[in-house]
């Protein structure tokens, strides 16, 4: 099982936080090409609390921190598109 985590997401990659929409694809591609399958979060959190023999473990969960715009106007339509569950953690704040 895994949590990976994200950020923000671009065409390009102009720092370390950024993701490249590309390099994201790839990453979905090599999960789907090795037997992993993408889950919910709460399923990891369900599966970890009650030592669930659920847990797989080729099991992914998709976090992505503080909402930058991009999660929108890059990640969602990859989310739609794919039909991924992905859990947000919003902070007010964060503005770009």
């Amino acid at each position: 099982m895994a949590i990976l985590v994200y950020h923000r997401f671009a065409a390009t990659a102009d720092d370390a936080m950024t993701v490249r929409i590309s390099t994201f694809e790839a990453q979905l591609q090599f999960l789907r090409e090795h037997g992993y399958r993408i889950v919910p979060l709460r399923n990891v959190v369900d599966w970890a609390a009650n030592a669930s023999p659920d847990m797989l473990d080729k099991s992914v969960a998709l976090t992505v921190d503080e909402g930058h715009r991009s999660v929108y106007e890059a990640l969602r339509p990859i989310v739609i598109r794919e039909r991924l569950p992905v859990t947000l953690f919003i902070y007010p704040s964060a503005t770009t």
